[in-house]
């Protein structure tokens, strides 16, 4: 989440869109790395400790710390864009909530409300990061046709347009921590589809490319925005060999006990 890293800007601001996270193959490869990136003295972590008590408690039939765990399909991108999900994303949705369900979790349907100013403000403010990069003044003539693209947006948008844009986005993700947190986890989807070909983006205009990347991804940006912890477990592999997976959303400074909650899932799925 945003500022639990040491290495991380800490400013609590929807400006603030860029956190660090670990990438493994398993979860507990991943709080081990997390161990490492919370605690860059070398002090013993306490995330992969905390981790391997549940899974040992989960292997004996004990009970385990019980969550109320929150699904839904819905996006902020949705009154804007066209979100269609591919049915392994939803077979991996239902998977994983009816594991938890069977694991001793409390698993519910949530709905929440994200409005329609979303897809317009996080644009904005995403693309205004462009000015804060030190890059020169023909920069557009350096880089791809997209960045060139949000880089002149960005620098004809005012000062103005840029505060009422973050404005919103700060009530938004007020608005949005306060349903979520009617729940331990939400839990989404992570991609709306399949991966594409490589190039198949890059072969669109560029508010065409941004939109369609933005509905392959309809759930990840959101987080950002929010500061929250997340982390995305993989749940099967379809016949051409893809993973499909879901993002386990958290409350603010919970990265340990969503790391936990992941391992079990991770562990009920295995069978």
């Amino acid at each position: 989440g945003r500022g639990e890293l040491p290495m991380d800007e800490h400013a609590d601001t929807v400006r603030n869109l860029t956190v660090s996270g670990p990438l493994a193959h398993t979860v507990e490869d991943a709080a081990l790395l997390y161990d490492v990136m919370l605690t860059p003295e070398g002090l013993p972590g306490r995330v992969l400790s905390d981790l391997r008590r549940t899974v040992e408690t989960a292997r004996a039939g004990d009970a385990v710390d019980v969550r109320r765990i929150g699904v839904t399909t819905a996006s902020p991108f949705a009154p804007d864009l066209e979100i269609s999900l591919a049915r392994p994303a939803v077979t991996a949705l239902t998977k994983a909530a009816a594991a938890l369900d069977a694991g001793g979790h409390a698993v519910e349907d949530l709905s929440p409300y994200y409005g329609e100013d979303y897809h317009r403000d996080f644009r904005t403010v995403w693309t205004a990061g462009l000015l804060r990069a030190p890059l020169p003044e023909d920069a557009e003539a350096h880089v791809g046709a997209v960045a060139a693209h949000f880089l002149r947006t960005a620098r004809a948008a005012g000062r103005a347009e840029l505060d009422d844009a973050a404005h919103r986005l700060e009530e938004w993700a007020r608005g949005v921590r306060a349903q979520f947190a009617a729940v331990d986890v939400v839990m989404t989807p992570v991609l709306a589809t399949a991966p594409p070909p490589v190039g198949h983006f890059l072969a669109m205009e560029p508010e065409a490319n941004y939109e369609a990347q933005c509905a392959f991804t309809p759930y990840t940006s959101m987080v950002n925005v929010l500061g929250l912890p997340a982390v995305a477990v993989p749940v099967l592999r379809d016949e051409r060999g893809l993973n499909w997976s879901v993002q386990l959303i958290g409350r603010p400074g919970t990265s340990a006990p969503l790391l936990a909650l992941a391992a079990h899932l991770e562990l009920l799925l295995a069978g």
